[in-house]
């Protein structure tokens, strides 16, 4: 049963001044416990969202039903393609197994900061996002310039409605959500309970084009052999590449018949932890 790390991720906005703090009195205001600055929105959706800036940093967090705050993303402002988490950076690890997608899919939307790497290093890749919470796409939207083009499509949807409905094939697929909602609906981690089954991994696996990837955020938790156990049994090879800094393990699934040698490949990811990126990211 898949615990895929759903940790929404956040990126750059242009836009400044008052984005809507609902506490006028700064005594009445929620704590500040991580240090992130004063709120600049507080919404309902399926997930409880709250936005704090401090200086150029803004960080994303979701609000449990105790009232306390876990941080999920965090960007500076005046640099909005550089991801802030090493974990997202890692993600990219992708394009050691397909250096030039054409088309890719990104489960869970968060900020956004995954769209702003793309479209700045890879401009001509094609991109479609899927979440599921309404209020977290306002939120990109409205405070994090994440705005549809001819290269971007975001799609208001369940990720396993989406891709069973879908008939196109990606050269990668992101899984990158997370909801801070009741858990009937999702599992201590936050994972949707529906994205850990098996038939889910099958489907991600069927949407892959010939030689695709699929990228896997996971947390390291008592069941994370069992996650990497139905990764692997899923698809034809699995690569894992530990997080530095961050603890977290990224698995990804190829759909490839032709086992890479993992050795070169991670002496080829370290280059993943600089910026800019390595010149062979979006070399086409």
């Amino acid at each position: 049963m898949l615990r895929l790390v759903m940790i929404a991720v956040i990126a750059l906005s242009s836009c400044s001044g008052d984005a809507g703090i609902p506490w006028a009195d700064a005594d009445a205001a929620p704590p500040d416990r991580h240090g992130v600055g004063p709120v600049e929105r507080d919404v309902q959706g399926l997930s409880h969202i709250r936005v704090r800036r401090r200086g150029t940093v803004r960080t994303l967090l979701f609000v449990d039903k105790a009232g306390v705050e876990m941080r999920q993303s965090q960007v500076d402002l005046a640099h909005p393609a550089r991801l802030q988490y090493p974990y997202t950076r890692t993600m990219f690890a992708s394009y050691l197994l397909v250096p030039q997608p054409k088309r890719v899919l990104i489960v869970g939307l968060g900020g956004g900061s995954m769209v702003h790497f793309l479209r700045k290093y890879d401009p001509a890749v094609a991109i479609d996002v899927v979440e599921l919470d309404p209020a977290v796409i306002d939120v990109a939207t409205d405070l994090f310039a994440v705005k549809p083009d001819d290269h971007l499509a975001i799609h208001e949807a369940d990720g396993l409605a989406f891709l069973r409905d879908t008939k196109i094939r990606y050269d990668v697929i992101y899984l990158d959500a997370f909801l801070a909602v009741a858990k009937d609906i999702t599992d201590d981690t936050g994972t949707p309970r529906h994205l850990k089954a098996a038939r889910f991994l099958e489907l991600v696996r069927s949407r892959l084009a010939p030689d695709g990837a699929a990228v896997f955020n996971l947390h390291h938790h008592p069941d994370l052999q069992a996650d990497l156990d139905a990764i692997r049994k899923a698809f034809p090879q699995l690569y894992t590449f530990r997080v530095s800094r961050d603890g977290n393990l990224i698995a990804v699934g190829s759909a490839a018949r032709e086992r890479r040698d993992e050795a070169g490949m991670r002496k080829q990811a370290t280059a993943l932890d600089t910026d800019p990126p390595p010149a062979w990211i979006g070399k086409r």
